[in-house]
């Protein structure tokens, strides 16, 4: 017996359920969990401050290429003092973050301590960027809630201030950072954003649940007239 218009507008219509619910639900578990905040902002013109240094201290100019590392050396150089456990680690115990770690984390090797876990975790969450013309170094971190996504991209920039400030400050009182390193603007307003952990296995749910929808169209529409025909 073939199947009426009827019976196949009906089970078009169960089909199309039954996809938008498994849709809906892929959407559900995919939609963004983490908060990003708009970067943190500091100038800073290490090389300027360098060379002024340097005049402050030995009272002659030092040769104009001596403290100039270019764009990139610039960004290499400032993302290993951003991301260096030093900077890191008091905002690590700020947040509380190793109270975070899996239980797993081994006390015994480093590698496997909570405080170290937290800093990988942290290394990877932070976003540091350059904007090399203008000597602006920007910050953010990918966090959990929106409040904690300011506070974090804030308290690693005012802890890379400082770092920067003291590099600058000459000994004898004479300040030289004033000049050359501030804050341009704090982290401003979080945007939430995708988790890259859930994308792939999302991906795949989605790619079989149109594979499925695929194969039994064709089912249907193909093998069952098919067999219909051979019958008759």
């Amino acid at each position: 017996m073939r199947p009426t218009l009827r019976s196949k507008i009906g089970a078009a219509l169960l089909a199309g359920s039954l996809l938008s619910a498994g849709a809906g639900c892929l959407t559900g578990w995919l939609y963004p969990r983490q908060w990003v905040a708009e970067p943190a902002q500091i100038y800073a013109d290490i090389d300027g401050g360098r060379r002024q240094l340097a005049i402050a201290r030995a009272k002659l100019p030092p040769p104009t290429n001596q403290w100039s590392y270019g764009s990139h050396g610039f960004e290499i150089m400032e993302s290993e003092r951003v991301m260096s456990k030093w900077l890191l680690y008091p905002v690590i115990e700020r947040f509380g973050l190793e109270a975070r770690q899996p239980l797993l984390a081994d006390a015994t090797n480093y590698a496997s301590t909570p405080r170290y876990l937290a800093y990988r975790q942290l290394r990877r969450r932070l976003r540091f960027e350059t904007r090399a013309p203008a000597k602006i170094v920007q910050l953010a971190v990918v966090a959990d809630a929106p409040g904690e996504a300011i506070e974090m991209a804030n308290a690693i920039a005012a802890r890379y201030l400082a770092a920067v400030e003291l590099e600058l400050t000459n000994s004898s009182s004479l300040v030289i950072a004033s000049n050359y390193v501030r804050w341009v603007r704090p982290a401003g307003t979080p945007v939430r954003r995708a988790d890259p952990a859930r994308l792939v296995p999302g991906a795949g749910l989605c790619l079989a649940l149109l594979l499925g929808g695929a194969g039994w169209w064709l089912r249907w529409h193909l093998v069952r007239p098919s067999a219909g025909k051979r019958l008759a």
